[in-house]
Parts: C-alpha cells; sequence; structure tokens
C-alpha cells in the first residue's frame, strides 16, 4: 500500500496527564538545616583551600611553568620533515 495517498491517522493518547499537587513550602526546620549544610559544605571548602602553603603552591607553579618551557624548547629543537 502506498503511504503517500493514505488518510491522516489521528494520535492515540496514551495516558491522561495527572494533575500534581504543588510542592508544599519547606518548614522552618527544614530551611534552618538546609542553611546549616550549606554553611558547613562552605566552611569545609575554605579550609581545604587554606591547607597547602603558599610556598608549596609557588613551587607547583614554577614547576609547570619549567615543564612547560623544556616541552616548548623540545618541540622547537626537533627536526622538522617537509612533505614531498
Amino acid at each position: 500500500m502506498n503511504t503517500l495517498h493514505a488518510p491522516p491517522e489521528a494520535p492515540v493518547p496514551t495516558e491522561t496527564p495527572r494533575v500534581v499537587a504543588p510542592t508544599p513550602r519547606p518548614s522552618l526546620i527544614e530551611r534552618t538545616a538546609m542553611r546549616v549544610g550549606l554553611r558547613l559544605l562552605l566552611w569545609g571548602r575554605h579550609r581545604s583551600r587554606r591547607r597547602v602553603s603558599r610556598d608549596a603552591h609557588a613551587r607547583q607553579l614554577l614547576a609547570e611553568q619549567v615543564r612547560r618551557d623544556y616541552d616548548r624548547a623540545a618541540a622547537y629543537a626537533m627536526p622538522t620533515r617537509t612533505i614531498r
């Protein structure tokens, strides 16, 4: 059967949409617990960030810079082939 000339079929609804009640507002205790949890999370991030000393961080940045410079110098020193 040629489907180009077939009459259009109406879509069949599979399920009726359910009406969902709005989510109730969090209680005072729940809001307080969320605020305390957020502050603890931020406090923990702040403490872990200070764990590394400035000197250690500076040494790490210097080592990364030296590695980058070495790799760049090695890349420029390698002979390049021409495509023939």
